[in-house]
């Protein structure tokens, strides 16, 4: 059989023991629980473990067989401790997934924007390359220019007077 075969009959003996548990038929319950959990063991199916082993235990605590009570309720405690802990390593697994792409996300932002200053930086040279190969070759001076469009300002700072 399939694992998944028999985690479907761990899951259905369980319930059979459930409805006889609830009618009061222990001793049938017991078996039915007994066979659920002794196939979800073998398959290392923790929940069904978790829902047998304490049904197991409570029924015995009925049948005032303490010892096997006892039993079956450490049994039930370590296999709750197991599922806790992979919720916990799960749920710390994922935050820190979380935490990566986050970081990753800020860095690319950065990236990106460190990316667009360079090329602003390179579009400004390149309009003054373009600019200042346009005045060389047409012969203009920028200075004389300026003296003749502002006579009165200083060519570098335009104020009058100068504060160069």
């Amino acid at each position: 059989m399939a694992a998944n075969d028999n985690s479907s009959v761990s899951i259905s003996l369980n319930n059979i023991g459930s409805i006889l548990h609830e009618e009061g038929k222990y001793l049938e319950a017991l078996d039915f629980y007994k066979q659920s959990l002794k196939i979800a063991t073998d398959i290392n199916d923790n929940r069904v473990m978790l829902a047998s082993s304490q049904s197991i235990s409570e029924i015995y605590a009925i049948l005032g067989n303490y010892e096997a009570a006892y039993k079956y309720h450490l049994q039930y405690s370590s296999v709750n401790d197991i599922l806790l802990n992979e919720e916990k390593t799960k749920a710390i697994a994922e935050m820190s997934a979380k935490y990566d792409i986050d970081k990753k996300q800020k860095e690319i932002e950065l990236l990106n924007k460190e990316k667009e200053k360079q090329e602003a930086v390179t579009n400004l040279i390149i309009s003054l390359s373009w600019f200042f190969g346009f005045l060389n070759r047409f012969q203009i001076d920028l200075e004389h220019e300026m003296l003749k469009r502002y006579p009165y300002k200083c060519p570098f700072c335009l104020d009058l007077p100068c504060t160069c």
